[in-house]
């Protein structure tokens, strides 16, 4: 496999999107709705500054969710693999592999969960409950509301917009 990336990326067949961003105190941070937990965005505090607690060193104790900045979501993680594998024991073989990055308003369309879990930034469309068949057109929002006619799992079925293969707004396309 190594060597049909590298045959890829040495023709132009395959272009590396970095996706990653810096992790600090002002990192973005998944904001869920109410009554959903939210997680902690990075904070610190010192534990030393060559000072009495480590005369020849500074050190700090870190504190962050799990949903600040580029992360991996074990299979776990989610309740549809909720006897899964976590992150330590998830094979690093299934860590690497063919995907694609699209995003609609560029000539692109962005790989997105689907279905999108409550909570999630999506693009402007139309959503369907997984669970009722409920339908929600919405504009971009941050955090993607439950489903006001069922008691969840929540999760939103991408049917038009930016989340999903059908652009809502394909005269946008440059």
């Amino acid at each position: 496999m190594l060597g049909d990336l590298v045959a890829a990326l040495a023709s132009g067949e395959v272009r590396v999107v970095d996706l990653t961003q810096p992790l600090s105190e002002r990192t973005p941070v998944l904001f869920l709705p109410e009554p959903f937990a939210n997680t902690p965005g990075l904070s610190r505090r010192p534990l030393s500054r060559y000072d009495d607690a480590g005369p020849a060193w500074a050190w700090d104790v870190l504190e962050v969710g799990e949903h600040v900045g580029t992360h991996f979501d074990a299979p776990i993680h989610w309740i549809t693999g909720r006897d899964g594998e976590d992150v330590a024991s998830v094979a690093p073989s299934r860590l690497v592999g063919w995907n694609s990055f699209e995003r609609p308003t560029c000539g692109y369309t962005a790989a997105m969960a689907n279905p999108a879990p409550v909570g999630s930034d999506v693009s402007a469309g139309s959503y369907r409950c997984v669970n009722c068949g409920y339908e929600l057109d919405t504009s971009s929002v941050k955090s993607l509301p439950p489903c006001p006619n069922c008691e969840g799992p929540y999760a939103w079925e991408a049917l038009s917009g930016g989340d999903s293969t059908r652009d809502p707004y394909p005269e946008n396309r440059s």
